[in-house]
């Protein structure tokens, strides 16, 4: 038993070192998760941008549409350009 030591006997040296251990350690899996984290919001970030860019080209088509079928509904009310009734 002269090899091992009980918690009592431990010395501030041997405290301060299985210290820098732990929080070494403890910083490096804290890194680790925010990395795994950033990927997943990332991911996520990215398909909402590409689902609005979609959304954003439907919606100016369908715009473009709106004023195509205004212009047509006027034409075949009879209305020209330069006419006024």
């Amino acid at each position: 038993m002269a090899g091992q030591t009980t918690e009592s006997e431990r010395t501030i040296g041997t405290i301060v070192r299985d210290l820098t251990e732990h929080v070494s350690t403890l910083f490096r899996s804290e890194i680790a998760l925010l990395k795994l984290e950033l990927k997943d919001t990332a991911g996520k970030l990215g398909g909402g941008v590409a689902m609005f860019i979609g959304a954003a080209f439907l919606g100016v088509f369908g715009i473009g549409f709106l004023f195509v079928t205004i212009v047509l509904g006027l034409v075949r009310l009879g209305c020209r350009p330069g006419c006024r009734r």
